[in-house]
């Protein structure tokens, strides 16, 4: 019965190795997309100064209200960003997916961002504005 033990005890043990080494690699794996996803969004920060967005998104707000918000933010969302290809040499193709994603994630989000403020103060200071002419 011993030996058996034994026997049983080595086959855990080689199943043990092998559901923390599967992990490790997993893990490590999921370190390294996340990894390039955020080196993305960082270098888009570092690129990214604004266009005008925050500007627009007022004037939109002002002169179409809630319209001219959405029609703000339709824009913005459909727009298409280029990563410029400087930080792409050397990356293997799922490397370059993720960075692309994290960068233009992040783009998107701030110019979404900025829309939203520019368009609600826009609209904000069009129905000040309506609210004083009509009194």
């Amino acid at each position: 019965m011993i030996p058996h033990r034994k026997h049983s005890a080595s086959i855990l043990s080689i199943i043990l190795v092998f559901i923390f080494l599967s992990n490790s690699v997993s893990f490590g794996q999921q370190a390294q997309k996340r990894d390039y996803y955020e080196i993305g969004q960082i270098a888009a920060q570092h690129d990214y100064k604004g266009g005008g967005i925050l500007l627009g998104g007022f004037t939109g707000g002002c002169l179409f209200s809630l319209l001219g918000w959405g029609f703000a933010y339709v824009l913005v969302s459909d727009q298409e960003i280029e990563v410029p290809r400087k930080y792409l040499s050397g990356l293997s193709e799922s490397e370059v997916l993720l960075f692309e994603k994290g960068y233009k994630a992040w783009i998107i989000k701030t110019k979404k961002n900025e829309v939203n403020i520019g368009a609600g103060l826009g609209t904000a200071v069009g129905i000040f504005v309506l609210l004083i002419t009509n009194v």
